[in-house]
């Protein structure tokens, strides 16, 4: 009885992040957001959300992360409503384990993002007529600090043109991607591992 009834919770707590997960694409359709099924999905989830929303360090300018920690935390009550319902010990070390995942999976994305953008600034670079634009401009002044003081460790007192600034951070975020997700598995393997 309690069985079924954690695995119920578990499909429910995964409806409801499916749910989350629709009312943050939606966002990006405005048509769609003030529709009647947006506002039923605003009414619904908003709340939830508000909750993250709330921590600044998840906020880039107009990028927001938030719901991507939300709905973490929904998937990790999902798992922990499923091991219950099949019998399964929870520990601390699968706590932190956890927590130590989402975290992870945060700064992740955030990191893939950022390779994202740089690819685009640096396909940007070869065409003129879209490389001078203001939008540019303001990207490249927000980027540039990061993009030199990444450069300047491998090669400093040398004059590094901008196109191979790009291509260094864009080569140094996806090494701390790979050597992360093999970091970040083996720390979670051991805390998963811990007998308490």
């Amino acid at each position: 009885m309690l069985s079924a009834l954690l695995r119920t919770l578990s499909s429910l707590v995964t409806a409801y992040a499916l749910l989350v997960f629709v009312r943050v694409m939606i966002t990006w359709f405005p048509s769609a957001q003030y529709s009647k099924a947006g506002q039923f999905l605003s009414n619904l989830c908003d709340p939830f959300l508000n909750l993250f929303r709330r921590i600044r360090f998840l906020r880039f300018g107009n990028l927001d992360f938030s719901p991507a920690l939300a709905i973490g935390v929904l998937a990790l009550a999902s798992s922990f409503l499923q091991r219950l319902a099949n019998g399964q010990r929870i520990s601390i070390g699968m706590i932190l384990s956890a927590l130590v995942s989402i975290c992870w999976s945060l700064a992740h994305s955030l990191l893939q993002i950022f390779v994202l953008i740089l690819v685009i600034r640096l396909i940007v670079t070869f065409i003129d007529s879209l490389n001078s634009s203001p939008f540019f401009s303001s990207l490249d002044n927000f980027l540039s600090p990061m993009l030199y003081g990444i450069t300047k460790k491998f090669a400093p007192n040398r004059f590094i043109k901008y196109q191979t600034t790009l291509i260094i951070g864009i080569a140094a975020c996806v090494v701390i991607i790979f050597a992360g997700n093999i970091l970040f598995g083996i720390i979670c393997g051991g805390l998963s591992a811990l007998p308490i």
